[in-house]
């Protein structure tokens, strides 16, 4: 048996600046929370926990691009800087890319 280690974990100011994205983007397309996680092949309760500050602050990137798909946007635009961010932001980049090292292993269907 190995050792696998845990991916890195994204900071509270990336996950802070992909809730904001998203639910920004949810509430400028009016999409209904149903209809947007069965377009993105979650349950209504990821999308609820990504939207809430869940404790768990675990969402996998691939989940995070199937909401973005279901939005018509790309997953990047959600890891981008707000405006109210300063410049010091910009290695939103790097961290979304670790992030996503942990992708491969996300179980198959929808357990959240």
């Amino acid at each position: 048996m190995s050792y696998m280690p845990s991916p890195p974990r994204p900071s509270d100011r990336v996950i802070a600046r992909v809730r904001k994205r998203l639910a920004a983007r949810i509430e400028e397309t009016g999409i209904p929370i149903a209809r947007l996680a069965r377009r993105a092949g979650v349950s209504k309760v990821t999308v609820h926990r990504i939207l809430n500050d869940s404790p768990t602050n675990d969402f996998f990137v691939g989940t995070l691009a199937n909401l973005a798909d279901a939005l018509l946007i790309d997953v990047q635009e959600l890891f981008e800087p707000l405006p109210d961010e300063d410049d010091g932001a910009s290695g939103s980049v790097k961290e979304a890319t670790l992030l996503a090292i942990g992708d491969e292993a996300e179980p198959g269907g929808d357990s959240n």
